[in-house]
């Protein structure tokens, strides 16, 4: 299964998830797990106490967490906009005013 791998390395006798080692894991189950501890090392989720046990489990979480940044990052750039564009209006009246008045900016 692991060609690389001796058959006593870590990844064969050691590496184990919820009790199973990782040699015991479909090629599948392996690729979700993966990009489980991706994602939650990337975003500095943690891992918490509560793990999930399962490859549903494992994509729920994924799913979440990728969600929480979209809606995180939605509602900050909507706020960065609402303050850079806050003075706006103002600016849009002293151009009218300058512009009524002919004059040279």
């Amino acid at each position: 299964m692991y060609r690389h791998c001796k058959d006593d390395s870590w990844l064969t006798t050691e590496a184990k998830f919820q009790g199973t080692t990782v040699t015991e894991f479909t090629a599948a189950q392996r690729y979700i797990i993966a990009v489980y501890f991706t994602v939650v090392t990337m975003t500095t989720t943690g891992y918490g106490e509560i793990t999930p046990v399962n490859s549903y489990g494992f994509l729920t979480v994924i799913a979440t967490i990728l969600v929480g940044i979209i809606v995180f990052s939605y509602a900050l750039s909507v706020l960065a906009a609402t303050l850079v564009n806050h003075d706006a209006p103002k600016y849009d009246c002293i151009a009218i005013h300058i512009s009524n008045k002919r004059m040279v900016y």
